[in-house]
This record gives structure tokens, C-alpha cells and sequence, in this order.
């Protein structure tokens, strides 16, 4: 097996290249406009680092998000082009997933990601990582912070970029807020072992299939002319 992975969700670039062996490479830069047009180059980079050609790709693996739209768009074409051309399986990864398998094995971790932040929205999920991969217990939708307390199952680890910002308007909240930046990354190492799971497991991996979590961010008001 030769699985390349690519999450371009957030404002990070993230890919690995993983083998029956273990992890070959991986590789994780800041994103922007600039680097989003880099992706193909970026990748073929890391084939080069690992001395692997694109024929003796055998699967791939794309993070689906919550996230930014134009990232994760564009990830996702750059990865299905890849899977169609070689006629391969691309398996598609929530990245909220990714994120929560970071935070060791907790029976409650809940994720808050920035998402549509002008009108002050948050991605919230949540997972048990006691299993591998991690068991979704509520899936990503965009909330506003006032609309947690409703959705709260009980105490236990809240991360995520959202996560600082969104517990802060809510004291009467117990968790226990982790802001270490590496859980904020949905590492592609990550995406590409849980990626690796379901192949193992006979997932077909449709290239075809593969679809984001766009969560549409209600429209922001217009401002009325003003008569001059």
C-alpha cells in the first residue's frame, strides 16, 4: 500500500504519504492563496522526498472538512483528479474526526472550528475516541455560541481554532478547554491512518462519492441606501 493524503480544510496544508510500513512523510505549511495554487507542486514534492512515483500510488485520502469552502474545494479536486487519473480508491475523512483522534482516547471531545466567524459561527461535533477511528456522537452544523448550553452532553475536553473564543462567552459551562495549537491541525499522517482503517475494512473508496461538509453560513444583512 502507498496512501496519499491531503487536507486543505483549514488555514493549514497538511499532507502525508503512508505505507504498509508506517508514515513516510508528512508535510505541513500555513495556507493561503498563494500555497492553495502550490498544492499540486507541494505534493509532488513529497513523492520526490519519499522517491515514489505517482503510478505506485495505490489509494488516497482527502480531509472533507467543516472548513473553508475555497480550500477545501480545491483539496478535493486535486485529490479526486489524482484518484480518477491513477484509478484508484480516494476515501474522504471528516477532518473534525482527524481532529478529535488527536486528543488520546476520551469517551467525550468536543470540537469547536472556526467557520462563517463574520457572522459569528462555530463548526460544532462531537466524538468518543476510545475508539479507532474516533465514533461520531453528534456530526458537524454551524452554531452560535448561545446555542451550546442545549447541546452540551455533559463535562470532557473541548478543542478546536473555535474553542478559546466560543467557551469564553460561556463561564457556566464546565470543560476542559484545550487550546494547544497542534490540536487545531488535522494532521494528514491522521487522516491517512483512519483512511488506511477503512480500505482494510473493504471500503470501496469512490472517488465519485466523495462530497465536503460545507456548512452554509446564513447571509450576512444588507445595509440600506441612504437617500442623498
Amino acid at each position: 500500500m502507498m496512501l496519499l493524503a491531503l487536507d486543505t480544510s483549514t488555514k493549514w496544508m497538511t499532507a502525508a504519504l503512508l505505507s504498509d510500513a508506517g508514515l513516510v512523510v508528512e508535510h505541513t505549511a500555513l495556507l493561503d492563496r498563494r500555497m492553495l495554487a502550490q498544492c499540486p507542486a507541494r505534493l509532488e514534492t513529497i513523492l520526490l522526498q519519499a522517491c515514489v512515483t505517482s503510478e505506485e500510488l495505490t489509494a488516497c485520502a482527502a480531509g472533507l472538512g467543516p472548513g473553508s469552502y475555497t480550500g477545501l474545494r480545491i483539496g478535493l479536486s486535486i485529490m479526486q483528479g489524482i484518484a480518477f487519473a491513477r484509478q484508484i480508491p480516494l476515501h474522504g475523512v471528516a477532518s473534525s474526526a482527524v481532529l478529535a483522534s488527536a486528543a488520546g482516547e476520551r469517551p467525550l471531545v468536543y470540537l469547536l472550528q472556526e467557520s462563517g466567524r463574520r457572522t459569528g459561527h462555530a463548526a460544532f461535533s462531537a466524538y468518543d475516541t476510545t475508539v479507532f477511528p474516533p465514533r461520531e456522537l453528534l456530526a458537524p452544523r454551524l452554531i452560535q455560541p448561545a446555542e451550546l448550553p442545549e447541546l452540551w452532553r455533559g463535562h470532557g475536553i473541548v478543542i478546536g481554532d473555535a474553542a478559546a473564543r466560543v467557551m469564553g462567552l460561556l463561564p457556566e459551562i464546565e470543560g476542559s478547554l484545550t487550546t494547544d495549537p497542534e490540536l487545531s491541525i488535522p494532521r494528514a499522517a491522521t487522516l491517512a491512518r483512519i483512511a488506511t482503517h477503512r480500505w482494510n475494512a473493504g471500503d470501496p473508496g469512490d472517488p465519485a462519492a466523495i462530497q465536503g461538509i460545507y456548512l452554509a453560513t446564513p447571509p450576512l444583512p444588507q445595509r440600506k441606501a441612504v437617500a442623498g
